[in-house]
């Protein structure tokens, strides 16, 4: 029997969306809203400009080489092995012309990624931590897709997240259902810890016999 491992992109698995449009809704602890927009070509260097003087940790993966920042400065002595233990929040992954951010603030969680079902489309996620007001949360994800330079939209509409305890993958479709979950996830670093999986910035390590 011989086994392979492969790092692939989280970009491509299949993405079921739902939820309808949302307003003047409250947002109670433990729920998550997404939104979709297009963006066709991600300006990498603005974004990583902006996130070095928001003091962000950057997490660069070019090949197999990952390279870490944190703020404008690089930190020579940090490596994947230890990630863990010193990556915090702000985060912000690059991996060639994708990227990831995942932000922990007091009152919420909030996390902009490309989308697995629409091409040249990226989606944040915002999770409320304390009882909120929908169109509060709407206005923080805003506030950061701007400050980074990521959009310039004053547009947003947010729809809620479904949780599903065991998504399944749709018919026809030839997936593992722990790999369908992991892209159903609000946050796929989380769901990745908690279920075991090797997750490395936004690849994902699988065995193949």
């Amino acid at each position: 029997m011989k086994i392979a491992i492969y790092a692939l992109l989280l970009l491509g698995l299949p993405l079921a969306l739902g939820g309808g449009a949302l307003q003047g809704e409250p947002a109670n602890p433990g729920s998550f809203y997404r939104a979709t927009f297009l963006l066709p070509q991600a300006h990498i260097a603005t974004i990583t400009a902006r996130a070095q003087e928001l003091g962000f940790w950057i997490r660069i993966q070019q090949g197999q080489e990952v390279t870490y920042l944190q703020g404008a400065e690089l930190c020579s002595a940090c490596n994947p092995e230890s990630e863990e233990s010193f990556f915090g929040f702000p985060q912000l992954y690059l991996d060639e012309d994708l990227f990831l951010v995942r932000l922990d603030e007091e009152k919420y969680r909030l996390s902009v990624r490309p989308s697995a079902q629409n091409k040249g489309h990226y989606e944040v996620i915002v999770g409320a931590k304390v009882q909120s007001e929908l169109e509060e949360l709407r206005g923080e994800a805003l506030n950061w897709l701007q400050k980074l330079g990521i959009v310039q939209t004053a547009s947003l509409s947010l729809a809620e997240f479904p949780a599903e305890k065991k998504p399944q993958p749709p018919e026809g479709v030839r997936l593992d259902s722990l790999l369908y979950a992991l892209t159903q996830a609000p946050d796929w670093h989380d769901f990745a810890r908690e279920r075991g999986l090797s997750l490395q910035g936004i690849r994902i390590k699988v065995i193949v016999e």
